[in-house]
């Protein structure tokens, strides 16, 4: 990730094939202006990238990841909040273990498989609907703003399906010391399709877009390690559950000429989302 991203390291421990850290949340970090403009969220997706660049250092690990395991975002980091991050590697299996706590808030944990995955061969596909004649910008959508916004376009939308577009720029929030787009980010590109979806119901209602919040992913796995600069990705989101508490299951998937990204995500978009930043509440969908 970029300079600006980074966490603060407040202290460490190291035990044998395991550390644990002190951290702090920046309060100048570059994406709270747009996530979110209401009120400064750290991304779920930083809170994956802090440990993989956290650990490479520390435990001799790599710095990316090709399938993620039993993600988990139970509580929101906001602005000079502190957190203790607890990372293992499992050299048995070729993976990392992370957990976030603070006493005994747990924030947030899952296993990244540091070794790529070979992809998920399926024909679950997600069926599409008509192309609109003209991709829709897709800012208006999400309660996102600024570089936290990283889709282009909205190319397609139906009742239970979005499709949108994001071709990989040479540098962002998220970028590796190589200029190319983490595997892992690939979440945050599925929430805000999940976002986009949302942002067009709420648009037909005359109602404003609202905020969301990832809980998390059983598995999530990419056949590559990167998304190389200037790839054009298409990124699928069809609901497969959604209630009128706002809680909601999508199937997503990433596509682009020998990509494959999938996942199903599972998100909650509360009615009135600003009691969430008066207690510990869930960490945001959209991304």
């Amino acid at each position: 990730m970029s300079a600006g991203m980074a966490p603060t390291v407040l202290g460490e421990q190291h035990d044998g094939d395991g550390c644990t850290l002190q951290l702090a949340v920046p309060a100048e970090l570059d994406c709270f202006p747009g996530h979110f403009p209401q009120a400064p969220v750290l991304p779920g997706v930083a809170l994956v990238g802090w440990a993989l660049q956290l650990a490479a250092p520390r435990l001799g690990t790599s710095a990316h990841c090709g399938a993620m395991e039993a993600l988990k975002f139970q509580h929101i980091l906001q602005p000079d909040d502190r957190v203790t991050l607890s990372l293992r590697h499992d050299k048995a299996h070729g993976k990392l273990h992370f957990a976030y706590r603070n006493g005994e808030t747990a924030y947030a944990s899952g296993r990244l498989v540091l070794a790529a995955s070979q992809g998920w061969q399926t024909d679950d596909r997600v069926p599409t609907a008509p192309r609109l004649p003209e991709p829709q910008p897709i800012a208006e959508l999400l309660p996102h703003a600024g570089a936290m916004i990283l889709l282009d376009a909205l190319l397609e939308h139906g009742p239970e399906h979005a499709l949108c577009s994001c071709r990989v720029p040479a540098a962002g929030l998220f970028h590796d010391a190589d200029g190319n787009l983490p595997a892992w980010v690939g979440v945050e590109l599925m929430a805000q399709a999940i976002a986009a979806w949302a942002g067009c119901r709420a648009k037909a209602a005359g109602a404003p877009v609202q905020l969301g919040f990832l809980l998390g992913s059983r598995h999530y796995a990419c056949n590559v390690a990167t998304f190389a600069p200037g790839s054009e990705l298409l990124i699928e989101a069809r609901r497969d559950f959604h209630d009128d508490c706002g809680m909601g299951v999508f199937a997503c998937r990433i596509e682009a000429p020998g990509v494959l990204a999938q996942a199903r995500l599972t998100v909650f978009s509360p009615p009135d989302a600003s009691a969430l930043f008066q207690s510990p509440a869930t960490e945001p969908s959209h991304g």
